[in-house]
């Protein structure tokens, strides 16, 4: 919705810009424009602030996986060994892979599924290894690439954290 209101805002203005007419105008609605810019951009922020506490969105996802990078791996190979330090979370997009602790199956993740996110939000190792089962499409996303989406996004961090907070407790209760 946010995108939508500063689509229509910028429509609005270029709109009223090409109806400017003569210099005087031009001074009038420099202001007018300065204060309806500063309105626009607090009520972004605001709108925001506002959908802190909701999952994430489409447009959430759309800015994460803008600063992801694909790979594509094969069957049997190690995405994340345990112990190891990694600030980076991974989203499969096709195939799938399979979890272990200290050598014990702990399960299989596919599509759609995320991992890395215990080790982004301790910045400590693994908890766990995964390797490739079927072979897989993964999207990576950097930690500085979603610390910077928190400071240019303020309600961002807020959703970001309450998603990972939903996966982990729908891992617990499995």
């Amino acid at each position: 919705e946010t995108g939508i209101n500063a689509e229509y805002g910028g429509i609005v203005l270029s709109l009223w810009k090409k109806n400017q007419q003569g210099d005087e105008s031009a001074s009038s609605s420099s202001s007018l424009q300065d204060k309806y810019e500063r309105r626009v951009s607090i009520q972004s922020v605001e709108e925001e602030e506002e959908k802190k506490d909701e999952p994430l969105t489409s447009q959430d996802w759309d800015l994460l996986l803008k600063g992801a990078k694909t790979t594509q791996m094969k069957q049997g190979e190690v995405v994340i060994t345990e112990g190891q330090q990694y600030q980076r979370l991974y989203q499969i997009q096709r195939g799938s892979c399979s979890i272990t602790k200290l050598g014990k199956y702990l399960g299989k993740m596919s599509a759609g599924e995320i991992f890395g996110e215990i080790s982004f939000l301790e910045g400590s190792g693994a908890a766990a290894s995964v390797m490739v089962e079927e072979d897989v499409e993964l999207s990576i996303i950097e930690g500085y690439y979603i610390k910077c989406l928190f400071e240019m996004k303020p309600g961002f961090a807020g959703r970001f954290y309450h998603h990972l907070c939903t996966i982990l407790t729908e891992r617990i209760r499995k």
